[in-house]
């Protein structure tokens, strides 16, 4: 077969048209983006302008391309809070959702609908896993208004947005490391939440048993993350407050988690958690472990 320059021309355009040609499509004001809370809220300990995160339970599309993917986290904050008073008065949580990211990178508005401890399905059905409480008495104290997580809402897209569907937006791409096997435990921490009284209970302390190649090595808080609760990504990284030897004898350092900033991801009964340890040299140490606690939610 002869190859002309025109032939050799039009099939150069259609491999150039094949590789830049991406197509856009506009995501429309007004799109339902379902969410779930990842964390809980509550109104005597959270406070006006504290961060809050949602996560998106199933892909946002455009005919049959995803524009916002499942998973994506949502974020928001709080946007007001009253702590429970005397003679009964109950306190109070709202919260908002902002922004959440595009497929092709863009953060996109959403409608800042005040949310409050009702939330509601896709199929438009009150949540009742949700605690909505009340007053309690005459001379009682009211109870805290709280969120639990899990709870789902129906957000909704703020403006229209062209949204590029043929780009995804590329992680870091991350040098190999060398895992090694940890063992962690929990020696001290709060075994009841009084959810119910936004009562703030003492930190969590983690005994981490190092590797015998780690032993005696000096750990800072930003080298010891929780990354994962209840075998969900977390939309930041948990790390210690502080980082301690407890003695000579015993080198394995404890690390102290703040009290909110882990038990606003956690829940009832067992929860997994998943931890590392960066040791530099590309060298990472990972571990599950579980802490357990009973809440008090009436």
């Amino acid at each position: 077969m002869k190859i002309t320059p025109i032939f050799a021309l039009a099939v150069a355009i259609a491999s150039y048209s094949s590789i830049c040609y991406s197509e856009t499509a506009t995501l429309r004001a007004g799109t339902n983006v379902p969410v779930r809370l990842v964390q809980n809220v509550n109104g005597s300990i959270d406070h006006p302008g504290d961060k809050v995160h949602f996560e998106v339970l199933e892909d946002v599309k455009i005919g049959n391309k995803t524009a916002i993917a499942r998973g994506s986290f949502v974020r928001g904050q709080v946007a007001s809070s009253k702590k429970q008073k005397m003679v009964g008065k109950a306190g109070e949580i709202l919260i908002f959702a902002k922004d959440v990211k595009a497929v092709d990178g863009q953060t996109i508005r959403l409608e800042q609908h005040q949310l409050g401890s009702e939330g509601r399905t896709r199929t438009g059905a009150v949540v009742r896993n949700v605690v909505i409480w009340g007053v309690l008495g005459f001379v009682t104290k009211g109870r805290a208004a709280g969120i639990l997580l899990d709870t789902e809402y129906d957000l909704e897209i703020a403006e229209d947005v062209e949204i590029d569907l043929d780009k995804f937006e590329n992680s870091e791409s991350q040098a190999t490391r060398t895992q090694v096997n940890l063992v962690a435990d929990f020696k001290k921490h709060p075994k009841k939440i009084k959810f119910n009284k936004g009562k703030e209970h003492r930190d969590f302390q983690l005994e981490i048993s190092l590797p015998e190649n780690q032993k005696g090595r000096s750990l800072q808080r930003s080298d010891i993350s929780i990354e994962r609760i209840f075998d969900y990504e977390l939309p930041e990284q948990i790390h210690p407050v502080s980082v301690e030897a407890k003695s000579k004898k015993n080198p394995n350092p404890t690390a102290t988690f703040s009290f909110w900033d882990l038990a606003k991801y956690l829940g009832p009964g067992d929860a997994p958690i998943e931890l590392s340890v960066d040791f530099g040299n590309n060298t990472i140490g990972t571990c599950n472990t579980v802490v357990s606690t009973k809440w008090k939610l009436h």
